[in-house]
């Protein structure tokens, strides 16, 4: 969570350091995820897996003012595209009322992030060398937000606040 949200002023930090503090401090950064990766239980990026199995649109509780699309709603009144034409809407509008405050941090970076990079077409990634990478696209940011909205609660449409998980990903 920290480091997502860090990452979001690396930017800014790093304009005002020289080549050689640039390096290190990136270096530094990345050592330390890899720390807290390592820390939490080395998940397995199984990157298939996660394009596969998570949406672009999120699928937040319906409240008693759902949406009822007029047959004459694009592309068409059954898409669900017509109840979620943005995907960060629903998401942003129930961070809103969230009262975790990390909550509202994360999805602003995830949001941030997603106009920067969202554009990336699958198969941008496929030669760094990481196992999956074919599969990497703009929507990752989307898809992360919605899984963390899905995680914490979608409190604005009725359902019980809950918190992060610090389990971490030990084998059982």
């Amino acid at each position: 969570l920290h480091l997502v949200t860090s990452s979001l002023f690396l930017p800014a930090v790093l304009a005002y350091l020289t080549p050689r503090a640039q390096v290190i401090c990136l270096r530094t950064y990345f050592s330390s995820s890899l720390t807290w990766w390592v820390a939490t239980g080395l998940a397995r990026f199984d990157i298939p897996a996660f394009f596969s199995s998570t949406s672009t649109l999120p699928t937040p509780p319906r409240s008693s003012t759902a949406a009822n699309p007029n047959p004459d709603t694009l592309p068409s009144a059954t898409s669900p595209h017509a109840i979620t034409p943005n995907p960060w809407l629903p998401i942003i509008q129930t961070t809103i009322v969230h009262p975790n405050d990390h909550l509202c941090k994360l999805q602003r970076t995830l949001a941030h992030f997603e106009r920067v990079y969202g554009g990336r077409a699958p198969g941008y990634f496929k030669d760094s060398g990481l196992e999956g990478a074919e599969y990497l696209d703009g929507s990752l940011f989307v898809r992360a937000a919605t899984l963390t909205a899905d995680r914490l609660g979608w409190m604005r449409e009725g359902q019980e606040k809950k918190s992060f998980s610090f389990e971490g990903f030990y084998a059982k």
